[in-house]
């Protein structure tokens, strides 16, 4: 049985206004802040400090999940250059009929890596999206998602001023603190011979391995580390 990610009913200990982390909030709002970038010249609150903590402990406590819900499967490990799911039961072959099969991606916690992609960190992202691939009969052809980096302000995002709530003398009302560096999902589908937009990176999850050029129903579905989907 997987273990369950972190859910909306998870109380962070820095959250509120005594502390005001907004590590809380930015999950569950699927808003993918994976980095805070500090610039010189601005203020750093309190509360960003806070953040930091709570979405290291967030990233350690959702690798952990993965690597507990992946255990025993027969794979060479997950975590692989690409979109991992945090659990198998996130993918779905549903069907096989004529040319082609199928596979669902539904919503949950992936982990993205990939060497063009953030420097190879690899960063824990929440999708929202049910992704409907369709796989064909070709050999060797991965399948996946796209992504791309957006930086988020004060401007983008009016939560992130000062949350301090005491006197501003100094700097002023809802002085603007840290960007934030947010993963992108894209909404569409694509395989390793389809690009995506320019701005953005391809993330394999699944492999078609075709063990019969006569009919698809001898087609397997693999994540990229080798998982038979079922």
């Amino acid at each position: 049985m997987s273990k369950l990610p972190l859910s909306n009913s998870t109380n962070f200990p820095l959250a509120g206004a005594t502390f005001g982390s907004r590590t809380q909030s930015q999950i569950f709002a699927d808003k993918n802040y994976v980095f805070l970038g500090f610039k010189p010249g601005f203020p750093l609150q309190a509360s960003e400090l806070n953040e930091i903590q709570e979405n290291f402990q967030a990233q350690q406590t959702l690798m952990s999940e993965l690597i507990y819900n992946w255990t025993g499967n027969g794979v060479s490990g997950p975590a692989w250059q690409g979109a991992t799911p945090i659990k198998p039961e996130l993918l779905d072959r549903t069907t096989t009929a004529g040319s082609s099969v199928t596979v669902i991606l539904n919503p949950g916690w992936l982990y993205v890596k990939k060497d063009n992609f953030i420097g190879g960190l690899g960063v824990w992202v929440y999708n929202p999206s049910t992704y409907t691939f369709t796989a064909t009969l070709e050999t060797n052809r991965t399948h996946g998602i796209a992504v791309k980096i957006q930086e988020i302000n004060t401007t983008t995002d009016s939560t992130l001023a000062d949350n301090s709530g005491g006197p501003r003398n100094i700097y002023g009302m809802n002085t603007e603190g840290a960007n934030r560096i947010k993963v992108v999902l894209n909404a569409g589908v694509y395989a390793s011979d389809s690009a995506p937009p320019s701005d953005h990176i391809y993330l394999p999850i699944f492999k078609t391995i075709p063990t019969s050029t006569a009919t698809l129903q001898n087609t397997e579905v693999y994540t990229i580390n080798n998982y038979k989907v079922i």
